[in-house]
Formats: C-alpha cells, structure tokens, sequence
C-alpha cells in the first residue's frame, strides 16, 4: 500500500512464458539457482516489495514474473 495515500501502490507486472519442456522444480541441476537467487536479490536491493516467480510444469512450458512496485518519484 502507498505511505501517502494508504492505497495499493500501482506495479509493473513482466511476464515470460515459453511453452517447453518446463522442469521440476525439486530437481534441478546443483548451482541452477543460483542464478535465480541472484536476481531476486538485485531486484529487492533496487525495489524493496519486488518479487520474482517462477512456476514450471514438466510438458507445459515455464512462466516467469517479475513484478516491481511503481513508486510516485516526487511524492517520495
């Protein structure tokens, strides 16, 4: 929610979608999150209430998101 106004704060919503292989979750290669994790990580030091999802189902493709709070510069 705004500070300002105690409403939800507008976000920007990015989605990637491919419909691939996809992959379990609960076997991927050792290391292969690290990429992941590095990312969510820059994303929460550059916007505090961002998030990354990554959901994947083995013959149905992957679907990323990344959502980033829209911040009002010259109100904050």
């Amino acid at each position: 929610a705004s500070l300002l106004e105690g409403g939800p704060v507008p976000v920007v919503r990015i989605a990637i979608q491919d419909n691939g292989h996809g992959f379990d979750p609960d076997q991927r290669p050792e290391g292969a999150s690290l990429g992941i994790a590095s990312v969510r990580e820059r994303l929460k030091l550059a916007y505090a209430e961002a998030d990354l999802a990554i959901v994947s189902e083995i013959g149905s493709g992957t679907l990323v998101t990344i959502q980033i709070p829209c911040h009002d510069r010259q109100a904050g």
